[in-house]
């Protein structure tokens, strides 16, 4: 019996997915009904090696999904064939129990877990929810809040990116946690979207954990490749310097809370969040700006000294005068990292909505400003540590973010430098 004449007994059996081979495995392809309760176009892994001898096991394997099927409706979450451990429960894990384990690696050799939840003397959470927080329970948290580290913001700000999606898991929680329950939630992110790639990223540290320990869960984390899209980078708008500068002077008087912030980013290349902290040089360092930078891979802000390209539009846009809705020194005034992301966002939407209104305004956003910024220094011929110096980064960031951008127009830039 070969793939084609199944395929056809298949059909004829009224049974409305096919048999198919990948990553040399057989697997069905059809529409399905899941557990979650939702339809959708999916591929089920049969486990069984995509060989002429292991045929009529596949066979027999699609008839108890679709015995399943008649029986409860949909597709379980552990197919009927999946390996059930008897001699041992201790082989299995539920899902929760392998959440927990998600939690205690990713808060391992950072800071406590939750530190910003209120706590009872033993340490457990009271309660779980917000909004049922009294109005003395409230200030207490957001007096905790107010005296957190940077480093406790830091923590706090990248782990409610992440929760998100490991709390997919809940929906399971009682359930043995398998690969095939896994896929099935990742799947129902749209394909190629952001939220599908950050849950299989997840999704994969999982399984590599359970696995790790020792677990049963009917697979491994390759099983979540397929899922993964074509990743298409946004292609950033390549200006020249001139328009760049045109729009600069535009959004200055469309927007004049921003009109300094947009002159500083423009003109020292920082990103967006440190402008706040950035103050112009005088004197004999005229040219030059103080900035602290706040980097995901170090502890605590990290001052340099950033390049003023080009010079003479610290005059002209008044950047000595500064003039934010927010700022930090370090020292009187200490860096609030939540504060930080509100003025950002609310500076970058605000940007977006002029863009959006404006058909003649190119589509970019304000990390367009700090990529235009690079590509100035480089076409002064500026040693590669100097820009990477200037711009907070180490030289292989640099290097891979910036120099492997360069375009036949910026190329010929330099070259007419050279002449």
């Amino acid at each position: 019996m070969n793939l084609d004449l199944l395929n056809k007994q298949i059909k004829e059996e009224g049974k409305k997915f096919t048999l198919v081979v990948y990553r040399d495995k057989f697997q069905l392809r059809g529409t399905f009904r899941f557990q979650n309760g939702i339809k959708k176009r999916a591929y089920i892994n049969l486990d069984v090696p995509a060989e002429e001898i292991g045929i009529r096991e596949a066979k027999k394997r699609l008839d108890m999904i679709q015995y399943s099927i008649e029986d409860f409706g949909y597709v379980p979450d552990r197919l009927p064939f999946e390996k059930v451990i008897t001699s041992s429960q201790e082989n299995l894990i539920l899902v929760k129990d392998a959440k927990q384990l998600f939690i205690d690696d990713w808060w391992r050799n950072r800071t406590e877990y939750n530190w910003w939840k209120l706590k009872d003397e033993n340490g457990n959470e009271i309660p779980k929810q917000p909004s049922s927080l009294s109005k003395e329970q409230k200030l207490l948290v957001k007096e905790r809040v107010s005296k957190a580290s940077i480093e406790e913001l830091k923590d706090k700000r990248s782990w409610e990116g992440i929760m998100p999606y490991i709390n997919k898991l809940d929906q399971i929680e009682n359930a043995p946690l398998t690969v095939g329950a896994l896929y099935q939630i990742a799947k129902s992110y749209p394909a190629n979207s952001r939220g599908r790639k950050e849950i299989i990223i997840r999704f994969k540290t999982v399984i590599k954990l359970c696995k790790k320990n020792k677990f049963d869960i009917g697979g491994d984390s390759d099983d979540l490749d397929e899922l993964k899209g074509k990743y298409t980078p946004k292609v950033k708008p390549n200006l020249t310097d001139d328009h760049l500068y045109r729009i600069i002077v535009e959004l200055r008087e469309k927007l004049p809370k921003w009109s300094w912030a947009f002159g500083a980013l423009y003109v020292w290349g920082c990103r967006p969040s440190e402008v706040f902290g950035l103050t112009p040089n005088k004197g004999e360092e005229f040219g030059t700006a103080h900035v602290y930078g706040l980097k995901e891979e170090q502890d605590g802000l990290e001052e340099r000294t950033a390049l003023g390209v080009p010079k003479h539009l610290i005059d002209e846009f008044n950047l000595l005068e500064i003039d934010r809705p927010y700022t930090f020194d370090n020292q009187y005034l200490k860096y609030d990292a939540l504060k930080a992301k509100q003025h950002t966002d609310s500076w970058a939407k605000a940007l977006k909505r002029i863009v959006d209104k404006d058909d003649n305004l190119p589509k970019f956003t304000l990390y367009a400003l700090r990529h235009a910024y690079a590509r100035r220094l480089i076409k002064r011929n500026l040693p590669t540590a100097t820009c990477a110096k200037s711009m907070g980064n180490d030289v292989r960031i640099f290097q891979d973010t910036y120099l492997e951008a360069l375009n036949k127009r910026d190329i010929a830039a330099i070259q007419k430098d050279l002449d």
